[in-house]
């Protein structure tokens, strides 16, 4: 493992506040932790934003979702896919034996959304551009956020969550051949890389080096993610998308 990121979701610091007020968040600084199966409760639902407590804040008939890129075609989305899974399943890895009666409550989250991006690229696009009218709560990579932060090109009231629990997304390079093992070492252990990569937003083997990098960047993240949830494994995860994609539109 080259180094990790972490699943997250950009919002507004509005936002966060009416999440607050509804119990489905907390602000810890300037960054706030989702209560994913309270959150998870309301999406399922069909609530609306504006039948939200505090909702002169995002008066918006939208319903609460959390937009994510295509499932079918982005790994950003497939992490989102397992971590709802894993909450929707009461805190269990999802099995093959679970999705009979997971995939009726997974499926929605992805279905109700209309239309969505293959790359992740697209929906941070829009929420730096567009702003909370368009994406409110936006599944992310913690890099993506970063990276516009040192960059300065984050829009008004910007506020970062983490999902409780999390979902981390390794970066591994395997090696075919002994140059590619080479290739590993130095990407692994040479110090101006890792300082790169920590500089770029991912969370390297050496965490102070990474919160440093973060805070030039002038945002504040949490040091650990300790509430984390496994992956299913490739097969399940597979299962769960080809389920999704069955009852897209043809």
């Amino acid at each position: 493992t080259l180094s990790c990121g972490t699943t997250v979701v950009a919002s507004f610091q509005p936002i966060l506040k009416m999440l607050e007020q509804n119990s489905l968040a907390k602000a810890q600084g300037s960054y706030g932790m989702l209560n994913m199966p309270a959150l998870l409760k309301v999406m399922a639902a069909g609530t609306r934003w504006n039948a939200l407590k505090g909702s002169a804040a995002y008066p918006s008939s939208r319903s609460v979702l959390v937009s994510t890129t295509d499932v079918r075609k982005s790994n950003s989305a497939a992490m989102y896919l397992a971590l709802v899974s894993n909450v929707l399943n009461g805190g269990q890895v999802a099995q093959a034996s679970s999705l009979d009666a997971l995939m009726p409550q997974v499926a929605p989250l992805f279905l109700r959304q209309g239309y969505q991006e293959s790359s992740s690229a697209g929906p941070f696009e829009d929420y730096q551009a567009l702003g909370a009218g368009k994406t409110p709560l936006v599944n992310i990579y913690e890099s993506q956020f970063l990276a516009a932060a040192r960059e300065k090109t984050l829009p008004q009231g910007a506020v970062l969550l983490y999902p409780q629990p999390g979902i981390f997304t390794k970066h591994v390079l395997i090696p075919l051949t002994p140059a590619g093992v080479r290739l590993g070492e130095v990407l692994t252990n040479e110090p101006e890389l890792q300082r790169l990569a920590a500089r770029s937003g991912y969370r390297t083997r050496d965490a102070a080096l990474f919160l440093a990098q973060v805070k030039a960047a002038g945002v504040s993240v949490p040091a650990s993610l300790l509430d984390t949830a496994d992956l299913p494994s490739q097969e399940v995860m597979e299962a769960m998308i080809g389920n999704i994609e069955a009852q897209y539109p043809k």
